[in-house]
C-alpha cells in the first residue's frame, strides 16, 4: 500500500471465517518475522475479515503488527462498500487544515498579557515556549541560579 511521499505500508487481508484462526496467526507472525529479518522499518497492518477472534490470538498477533478486525462483511454489495470504507479509513492519513499562520486564539498572547507585571527576566522565560518543556525548564533553572548565587555560596 503506497501512500504520500514515499510512504509505504504492507497490509495483510486475512479472511479467518472459515475459523483457521490459530494458521492465520502463525502466518501473520511468520511474515511479520521474515520482515524484522530483512530489517524492514516500514509498518505492517493485519486486515483480520471474519468473526473477532479472540484474546488470545488478537494478542498474539498485536504483538507483531497493527491489527484491524473489520467483522463479517454484509453481503449486500453497497453495504459491504461502506462497511469497509469505514473500517479502512482508520489506515489512511488525515488530511491536515492549512491555517495560514494564523490562529484564532494565541495562547501566547493571552500568557503575556496574564504576566505583564511580573519582571522582565521572568517574561523572558515565555520566549523560550517554542523549544517545549525541557527549554523552559532550563531558562528557568538559569534564571534561578542568577538570583540564587549568592545564597548558595553563604554571601549576603
Amino acid at each position: 500500500m503506497m501512500g504520500p511521499d514515499g510512504a509505504s505500508d504492507i497490509v495483510l487481508v486475512a479472511d479467518i471465517e472459515n475459523g483457521e484462526v490459530a494458521a492465520t496467526v502463525r502466518q501473520i507472525q511468520s511474515v511479520a518475522r521474515a520482515l524484522d529479518l530483512a530489517r524492514w522499518q516500514n509498518p505492517l497492518t493485519s486486515v483480520l475479515v471474519g468473526p473477532r477472534p479472540d484474546g488470545n490470538h488478537l494478542t498474539k498477533i498485536m504483538q507483531v503488527c497493527r491489527v484491524l478486525p473489520v467483522g463479517t462483511i454484509p453481503s449486500a454489495t453497497e453495504e459491504a462498500k461502506d462497511h469497509l470504507s469505514n473500517w479502512l479509513a482508520i489506515l489512511t492519513p488525515l488530511n491536515q487544515v492549512a491555517v495560514d499562520g494564523v490562529v484564532a486564539d494565541d495562547p501566547m498572547a493571552d500568557l503575556r498579557s496574564r504576566i505583564s507585571n511580573l519582571s522582565d527576566s521572568v517574561k523572558g522565560i515565555c520566549e523560550h515556549a517554542s523549544g517545549g518543556a525541557g527549554a523552559v525548564e532550563a531558562a528557568a533553572n538559569a534564571l534561578l541560579e542568577e538570583h540564587l548565587k549568592n545564597a548558595w555560596e553563604g554571601e549576603p
